[in-house]
């Protein structure tokens, strides 16, 4: 019996060799387009919430008020210590330079490797790992960084230079000033973060790369890759913060500059979204993106049950044949299933994809 509804149910499709394109290709097409959308969206939305603290994580950016308003990610040097020293706000707060390009020098026995490291060379101060969950796979992220000439490497970079090699302990030495020492491996960073350093130095050593931006005193200095990462102390509202910034720049500018710097908070989980920094998607594109998907579904949809109803049309009679030749109740509900599941074989095929 179960063969003969698997033999009805081909003949059908067969018999109806149109119908049964169009309804496979079109629900296909709407289903899959539909899943690659929600794929593409979630993965966006899901930027950086892996942290344990993700809504209390925020970064400081700054507002250059000259002939309108124009925001920028970083900051002066000298205001992650001053945000700790003057403020109570935060739990821990951290600095992270990243370098637009350096050059690795790894010693391999008697040869000497070298690699050209762009975007991904950082120096971090040790607490960065203390408001992020990079997990560390050897060595402890506490203290890791506190050292002066010590470093972090992702497990990626101590493949590329150490092989199978232990890691720890080995010596690198950067853009051919600093020779550091690794004293934690990290587990690779997470494609959906808007971190992409993979090797992280001491903070203390950012003075010998350039002592004028690592200088307390240079307020007015703003390099590109400075940012500062503060984790707020649970039940401070980030717009109190916000508030006792502007008198930060009251405090350390003059009069003229005061009214250029302005610092506020950026919530971490809406960097990735803003598009006029260094975000990569805007939450308009997501949901403009989320309308097609949705759209498209019930396009697909809605087309495969104008073409099931008009199919009804021409089975009707063969319902009446079955039940006057003495078919029962579940025997014509079997054949319904089945010939439902032959309707809706595209839904399987795209599922199975």
């Amino acid at each position: 019996m179960l063969k003969n509804f698997f033999t009805v149910a081909l003949r059908n499709i067969r018999k109806n060799k149109g119908y049964a394109f169009i309804n496979i290709v079109g629900l296909s097409l709407g289903i899959c387009c539909a899943l690659i959308i929600y794929i593409l969206v979630n993965y966006h939305l899901s930027f950086d919430t892996f942290h344990k603290s993700t809504d209390r994580i925020y970064r400081v950016i700054t507002e250059f008020h000259q002939e309108g308003v124009e925001l920028e990610r970083a900051v002066p040097q000298p205001l992650g210590k001053a945000f700790r020293n003057d403020f109570g706000f935060s739990e821990k707060a951290a600095r992270i330079a990243t370098l637009n390009s350096s050059f690795i020098a790894v010693q391999s026995g008697k040869e000497v490797k070298k690699f050209d490291e762009a975007n991904g060379v950082a120096y971090a101060e040790a607490e960065f790992f203390e408001i992020f969950n990079f997990p560390l796979e050897e060595g402890d992220k506490r203290t890791a960084l506190i050292q002066p000439n010590t470093a972090l490497i992702t497990r990626n970079i101590a493949r590329k230079y150490f092989g199978k090699e232990e890691a720890l302990g080995k010596t690198i030495k950067v853009n051919n000033k600093d020779i550091f020492t690794v004293t934690g491996v990290l587990k690779d960073l997470p494609s959906n973060s808007e971190r992409k350093n993979e090797i992280f130095l001491s903070y203390d050593n950012l003075k010998n790369w350039n002592q004028w931006i690592a200088s307390d005193s240079s307020w007015t200095g703003v390099f590109g890759g400075l940012e500062c990462y503060t984790l707020l102390k649970k039940g401070v509202h980030p717009e109190t913060v916000n508030k006792a910034l502007a008198g930060l720049s009251d405090k350390y500018y003059d009069e003229e500059d005061s009214k250029v710097f302005r610092f506020i908070l950026q919530p971490l989980k809406n960097v990735h979204f803003n598009t006029g920094m260094d975000g990569e998607i805007s939450t308009k594109t997501l949901y403009t993106l989320s309308a097609i998907g949705v759209f498209l579904l019930i396009v697909a949809c809605v087309n495969f049950i104008n073409l099931a109803t008009a199919q009804s049309l021409k089975r009707a009679k063969e319902v009446g044949v079955r039940k006057v030749l003495g078919s029962k109740f579940w025997e014509q509900a079997r054949t319904a299933l089945f010939g439902f599941s032959e309707k809706n074989s595209p839904y399987w095929f795209c599922w199975r994809l």
